[in-house]
């Protein structure tokens, strides 16, 4: 019996847990719907979010037409340089910036999660070159 309650503790808490991540993805497409989301890097986590919660691992439902929208709004922001590389801007418009390789990663992340491989190539091609001499990235990180 004992046994059994903690068995029974345990899958509310997943109940619960899957309750807010399908509240949160519920929230984060009403934001794609209305278009309020204006900043890159939100745009891509989003994406990236979206696909991870309702197409791998299947926890929420989510509307298809939201999901392209997502994408739609985030192919919007994202550049292209004359060498066919595709990336994301910073907040302040600097495409050489750690922000700027998180955000394109994260867009990178998305575009994996859904499957469209093709496309993700001349964002790879982008954060290939984005390397330093010792092939490290810029850091997000504050080294002290």
């Amino acid at each position: 019996l004992q046994c059994w309650d903690k068995s029974k503790r345990q899958f509310e808490a997943i109940k619960i847990s899957t309750d807010c991540v399908c509240l949160a993805v519920e929230q984060m497409q009403a934001h794609v719907r209305t278009g309020s989301i204006a900043r890159p890097f939100a745009r891509a986590i989003v994406h990236y979010a979206l696909h991870k919660a309702c197409t791998e691992t299947r926890l929420c439902t989510c509307n298809s037409d939201i999901l392209r929208k997502s994408r739609q709004s985030l192919d919007l922001t994202g550049n292209t340089d004359l060498e066919g590389s595709k990336y994301w801007k910073d907040d302040n418009g600097q495409q050489n910036s750690a922000e700027a390789v998180e955000t394109t990663a994260y867009a990178l992340c998305g575009y994996i999660a859904s499957g469209d491989i093709n496309a993700a190539r001349p964002i790879v091609k982008w954060l290939t070159n984005a390397r330093n001499a010792n092939g490290a990235f810029r850091s997000t990180q504050v080294s002290r």
